[in-house]
C-alpha cells in the first residue's frame, strides 16, 4: 500500500475468529488452509499454545527486557532484531486473500538502542509500514505489545508470501524488529468478489480489485444481553491501490 495516491474505501466485517459462515444458509465454519503463527526469535523447538493459537518457534532469539506482568510472553518475549534487511518467506497452500497480523513490542533489546528502531515492512508491491518505530504507538499506553493487521491477495502464480523488514537508510544505526507474524487464509469472496463495498469513486455495490490491500484502522466490541447473545468484534479496514 502506497503512502500516497490512495483511493480510500471503508468497510466492516465480522472479525476473524476462523468461524465465519461464508453463506447465509451454511452452518459449517470456515476452516483456513493456511494458518501460520510464528513466534519470531524464539529458540524453543517446541510449539506454544497461546490465545487459541499454536505458535511455531523461530531461530536467532534476542530476549526482550519486557516486564512479563504487563505483556503476553508469546509472541512478545522474543524478537528477530537486525541492522540489516531480512525476509521471512511463507509458502502458502492456496492463492487468494490472506489476513496478516504483525506483532511488535518496542522494548530494549541487548545491543540495540530503543530510539534507533526505524524500518519499513514490505511484501511484493505493497508497503505495509514506512519509517516505522512502534514507540509512538506504545509509549502513550504503557509497557505493552500490540499488532498491526492487514489483508492482501496472494496471486495465483506466486503462492508464496514474503515479508521484508528493512532498516531506514537515513537513520544512523537503525534496526528492524518483529516479535510475531500470523498469516491466515480467508474466504475468496469475503472482499474481493462480493458487492456492497463502499468506494468513494464508484459508490455502493462495487467489488474490490485483487490489487487492493487493506489495513485495520478501528475495532469495536459489540456484545448483546442474555446468554444467547455472544460478543462480536467488528473491524474497520481502509485501503488503497498501489502506485
Amino acid at each position: 500500500m502506497s503512502s500516497s495516491s490512495y483511493k480510500y474505501l471503508y468497510l466492516t466485517f465480522l472479525f476473524l475468529h476462523l468461524t465465519i459462515l461464508v453463506t447465509g444458509d451454511s452452518q459449517q465454519p470456515y476452516l483456513p488452509l493456511d494458518n501460520i503463527a510464528l513466534d519470531c526469535g524464539s529458540p524453543s523447538p517446541s510449539q506454544s499454545f497461546v490465545h487459541n493459537r499454536n505458535w511455531t518457534a523461530d531461530s536467532g532469539s534476542i530476549k526482550s527486557t519486557a516486564n512479563q506482568a504487563s505483556t503476553d510472553p508469546v509472541p512478545y518475549d522474543t524478537a528477530r532484531v537486525s541492522r540489516s534487511k531480512f525476509t521471512y518467506s511463507f509458502p502458502v497452500k492456496t492463492a487468494g486473500p490472506k489476513f496478516v497480523r504483525l506483532h511488535f513490542y518496542p522494548a530494549s533489546y541487548p545491543g540495540f538502542n530503543r530510539s534507533k528502531a526505524s524500518f519499513s515492512v514490505t511484501t511484493g508491491r505493497y508497503t505495509f509500514l514506512s519509517n516505522f518505530s512502534g514507540v509512538h504507538y506504545t509509549d502513550p499506553h504503557g509497557d505493552r505489545g500490540y499488532a498491526r493487521e492487514f489483508i492482501l491477495n496472494v496471486e495465483d502464480e506466486l503462492k508464496n508470501l514474503s515479508i521484508t523488514f528493512t532498516p531506514s537508510p537515513h537513520v544512523a544505526d537503525a534496526y528492524a524488529f518483529i516479535n510475531g507474524i500470523e498469516i491466515v487464509s480467508m474466504p475468496t469472496n469475503l472482499y474481493y468478489t462480493a458487492g456492497g463495498m463502499y468506494d468513494f469513486d464508484k459508490g455502493f455495490n462495487s467489488s474490490l480489485q485483487k490489487e487492493t490491500a487493506l489495513e485495520m484502522m478501528y475495532r469495536v466490541n459489540v456484545a448483546g444481553r442474555g446468554r444467547s447473545h455472544r460478543p462480536v468484534t467488528l473491524a474497520c479496514f481502509a485501503g488503497g491501490y498501489p502506485m
